[in-house]
């Protein structure tokens, strides 16, 4: 069997299979996951205090950037926002004031901890749906997914 082509062909399987996972993807996770996020604060926002709590509460600006592979100019409107919602507090080095480094608040774990506990309800509707038989099996395709694509990054 020619391995070029068998590359080729299992690229297009899993490029349709993420493209037909993605409407449903923010219909059933994405989207219900958003409207119970408190007023303002953006799932972006949220992505980057994730980010955060998995450098271990810290990073400086650069590093969270190129973690979210986001442009220097957005990186620093986010860490903007997340300061106003005192998620963050910045710290400059003395030595050299380009180099800020972010870390989390006691404000950002609590809310990132009550994320994770509390607020199951936007993803029931979706649960529900899953036999009981198949939701082991769901729960490990979506750690197997994460840890693939944490890997990637």
């Amino acid at each position: 069997m020619n391995s070029d082509f068998d590359s080729k062909s299992k690229i297009q399987q899993t490029q349709q299979a993420l493209l037909c996972l993605l409407p449903e993807w923010n219909y059933q996770i994405t989207k219900p996951f958003k409207q119970m996020l408190p007023d303002g604060v953006s799932i972006e926002m949220y992505y980057c205090l994730r980010v955060l709590q998995h450098l271990g509460g810290s990073a400086t600006m650069t590093e969270l950037g190129q973690f979210t592979k986001m442009p220097k100019q957005q990186t620093t409107k986010m860490v903007n926002r997340l300061y106003a919602q005192n998620f963050i507090i910045r710290k400059t080095d003395f030595t050299d004031r380009r180099f800020i480094q972010i870390q989390l608040t006691d404000k950002a774990i609590q809310f990132l901890n009550y994320i994770l506990s509390d607020n199951s309800q936007c993803f029931m509707e979706l649960l529900r749906k899953i036999p009981d038989d198949r939701l082991d099996d769901f729960i490990a395709s979506i750690q197997t997914i994460s840890q693939i694509l944490s890997r990637s990054v």
